[in-house]
């Protein structure tokens, strides 16, 4: 048995049990992720939301048809990112779309959230969204206890 779980990663180090953070964008690094047998997850991130619209209804086939067989354990990591140059409708756009598929299959979603804490949050609660993990999360202990945080330790900004 592993020692402890990495339940977002961008690249296996196997040391844990390992959950493998996918962009759906990247054809070569999804067929890895399906052809390790181990569990990952799967999303589009915010700052490939520009990308044209046909490669953006690709990754959004090949997540479904992965999804819809059960290889995943969570969508993203997807959300907004304020700070890049990336429209900020089409990152709300390709962001709530992941919703549905979360939605559907009944799986959390993992959050990338850069200075839209509380667009991240409305958008969050419009769609009813009840399982979510902030990936890096920096925001204040205030915003995270909104979203039912116990803060352990405000000098290490250590949440459970």
């Amino acid at each position: 048995m592993a020692p402890y779980v990495d339940f977002h990663t961008h690249r296996r180090s196997g040391d844990a049990l390992e959950i493998l953070s996918v962009e759906a964008l990247d054809e070569a690094q999804f067929a890895m992720a399906i052809e390790s047998g181990q569990p990952f997850s799967v999303g589009v991130h915010p700052w490939h939301a520009a990308e044209n619209p046909e490669q953006l209804n690709e990754a959004f086939e090949r997540m479904e048809r992965v999804v819809s067989g059960g290889r995943t354990v969570a969508i993203g990591e997807c959300g907004l990112d304020w700070a890049v140059e990336v429209d900020r409708k089409l990152q709300a756009e390709v962001f709530e779309r992941q919703f549905d598929m979360a939605k559907r299959y009944n799986l959390p979603i993992i959050l990338h959230c850069v200075r839209a804490f509380e667009d991240v949050m409305l958008r969050l609660s419009r769609a009813k969204i009840e399982r979510a993990v902030f990936h890096s999360f920096v925001g204040s202990i205030q915003q995270a206890e909104r979203v039912g945080v116990k803060v352990i330790s405000a000098r290490f900004r250590l949440v459970v």
